[in-house]
């Protein structure tokens, strides 16, 4: 079917979806040429009718009027094919195909010149491994994050998360340093001093604290106990006499 609007059909259709976004727009008129556009979304355009221009820049770069601009054309009373460059006309279009194209003969028909075909440069292997990744541009992301990035999209970061005691559930500080289980270590120790029958018992409990300690006796979250070594050490320090 023969075309015959004025403008192309394929700038007169997108001329028609700019159109049907025009209920979005609210326009305020400053002066003849300049209007401000205001949309859903509380943006702010500035329209310029007499240098054909919009902030959004759609304009500008198409040429074709935007949303924007068909809204304050409306306003004005005036018709958006008329802010259409020239260059999309139908007429200009038909023209600049009017010319006829010459035909050509084929390459074997080309006039000898008697110089040497020009050659490609002879290829020379780089030393080193030969690179199968492609260099990257500078807005792109580089392997190195990408494969970072694979390998821990599933694990979640304890950075400023607070430390939780197994035992007891109170934070600052863990199952290990529990003063719950230190504090059943000091009564193991007492009662296994008690069942080995030792006539002297430490008078100071921070002494028998300092002796598991040294001793590094292990500790558990659910139960504890006292090995052989801790126990001979007490009996030692119990029976040495006192100044």
């Amino acid at each position: 079917m023969k075309h015959e609007h004025k403008i192309c059909q394929k700038i007169l259709l997108k001329l028609e979806q700019n159109k049907s976004k025009v209920a979005e727009c609210i326009a305020t008129k400053a002066d003849q040429f300049h209007y401000q556009i205001e949309d859903n979304y509380f943006r702010l355009f500035s329209i310029d009718l007499k240098e054909m221009t919009c902030s959004c820049r759609r304009w500008e770069l198409t040429g074709i009027p935007c949303h924007h601009a068909i809204a304050t054309i409306w306003v004005k009373k005036d018709e958006p094919e008329m802010y259409v460059p020239e260059c999309y006309t139908t007429e200009l279009y038909m023209k600049s195909y009017g010319p006829s194209i010459l035909p050509i003969n084929s390459s074997e028909e080309c006039p000898k010149i008697g110089v040497e075909p020009a050659l490609p440069p002879i290829y020379k292997t780089q030393p080193g491994r030969p690179k199968k990744l492609r260099k990257r541009g500078s807005d792109e992301t580089s392997s190195k994050e990408l494969d970072h990035k694979k390998h821990n999209s599933s694990k979640t970061s304890r950075k400023g998360k607070k430390k939780n005691c197994g035992t007891c559930g109170k934070t600052g500080h863990n199952s290990r340093r529990c003063p719950i289980i230190m504090q059943n270590h000091q009564e193991d120790v007492q009662q296994q001093l008690g069942r080995e029958g030792s006539s002297s018992e430490p008078s100071n409990v921070t002494e028998v604290t300092r002796i598991i300690n040294e001793s590094q006796v292990p500790m558990q979250s659910s139960s504890s106990f006292v090995t052989k070594q801790t126990i001979n050490q007490l009996n030692q320090h119990m029976a040495q006499p006192r100044e």
